[in-house]
């Protein structure tokens, strides 16, 4: 305990506070804040997907592998796709495509 205390000590946002001396306005240690709630829920949440994640992708090294090869691919596709995209918007008026008359 902080200070030599033997009582609990609560930690808020200005500092140490002493549960024996608190004001009504310090939350007691059993009260959950919104913030506490959110931080508890976002955890659960993503512990919840790791689980999933890995029994259906990772726990047999060939479902691993699969993924992680179409990821690859559907990847690069995305990024070439992109950039493909981006030259063509780029350089519009400048490229055969739109120089040269359709066959």
């Amino acid at each position: 305990p902080q200070g030599g205390t033997s009582h609990p000590v609560w930690l808020d946002g200005e500092g140490v506070s002493d549960l024996a001396h608190s004001s009504s306005s310090n939350p007691s240690p059993h009260t959950h804040t919104r913030q506490h709630r959110q931080m508890v829920q976002r955890t659960g949440t993503l512990q919840t997907f790791r689980q999933v994640a890995y029994k259906t992708l990772f726990k047999h090294n060939s479902t691993g592998i699969l993924f992680v090869i179409g990821g690859a691919i559907a990847g690069e596709a995305l990024i070439n796709n992109t950039f493909d995209a981006m030259w063509d918007s780029a350089n519009k008026g400048k490229l055969a495509k739109d120089v040269l008359p359709p066959e």
